[in-house]
């Protein structure tokens, strides 16, 4: 029977993973023709070695087949693949004025048992700030309207991104 490692596993959303084949021969002693990696039901024909990436949290059955030149194929046990991570989200801010702080609602959820550690929002007036905790506020020079990014990132530095566009900022009157 087939057998192969999957390196990481747990891996993050959207991150790397790498699938080897580890059988030695298949039965008789022939070489394998084709490699064929299953991952939830969507083939892949590849080679000896295949390396991708999924972008949904969940766990995923992954198995390979390997077929002689003669046609005859050998299908391995199921490995699951359990991909992880935060999830991105604020709530966007009411219209706000210039010089005044604009306060982002966190809308972002961790991956069970991986708590978020940093949220960067990306303002988009040039300016980028850091948190490691709320509140998650920012004073705009100017008027306009302007589109925000947020990364969040766990403990395991898996990593998340929301962007939006945020009501206007105007001037206060007086």
């Amino acid at each position: 029977e087939p057998s192969f490692n999957i390196s990481p596993n747990p891996v993050c959303a959207n991150s790397q993973f790498t699938m080897v084949n580890t059988s030695q021969t298949l039965p008789g002693g022939t070489p394998t023709s084709s490699y064929t990696w299953t991952i939830n039901g969507t083939p892949y024909h590849k080679g000896n070695t295949f390396t991708t990436y999924i972008g949904t949290n969940g766990t995923y059955p992954i198995t390979l087949t390997l077929v002689d030149p003669s046609g005859c194929q050998w299908t391995s046990a199921p490995v699951n693949l359990v991909v992880i991570g935060p999830t991105a989200g604020f709530t966007n801010p009411p219209a706000g004025c210039i010089n005044s702080p604009v306060t982002f609602t966190d809308g972002s959820t961790p991956y069970p048992a991986d708590p978020i550690v940093h949220w960067t929002y990306t303002f988009g007036d040039g300016h980028d700030s850091t948190f490691s905790a709320a509140p998650y506020a920012h004073d705009y020079a100017d008027t306009g309207t302007y589109t925000v990014s947020l990364t969040v990132t766990d403990q395991l530095t898996c990593t998340a991104s929301y962007t939006s566009p945020i009501p206007e900022i105007g001037r206060a009157h007086v």
